[in-house]
């Protein structure tokens, strides 16, 4: 129970880097968002997928964090890191 509400199971729970629960999965992102690849300043070569754009088909709730995306380029599902992304 956390915060007097009944965690059901199979839902994700954040956890910080001192192993302490954050509650249920929170996303920023939801299933039908628009979203931008950010760019990799530091990536050798430049970052080739940098600013392509697709649209959030599944929020993965293990790993917490995550998403998937189907590129508007290429028509592929990809998994990103939600910092990893920005909304369009």
């Amino acid at each position: 129970m956390k915060n007097g509400k009944k965690i059901q199971a199979g839902e994700a729970r954040r956890v910080n880097s001192e192993g302490v629960s954050g509650g249920v999965n929170m996303s920023q992102f939801k299933v039908g968002d628009r979203v931008k690849v950010k760019d990799r300043r530091w990536w050798p070569g430049g970052y080739k997928i940098a600013s392509w754009e697709g649209q959030i088909v599944e929020v993965k709730d293990d790993p917490a964090g995550y998403v998937i995306m189907k590129v508007d380029k290429t028509g592929y599902n990809m998994a990103f890191p939600e910092h990893e992304l920005e909304k369009i």
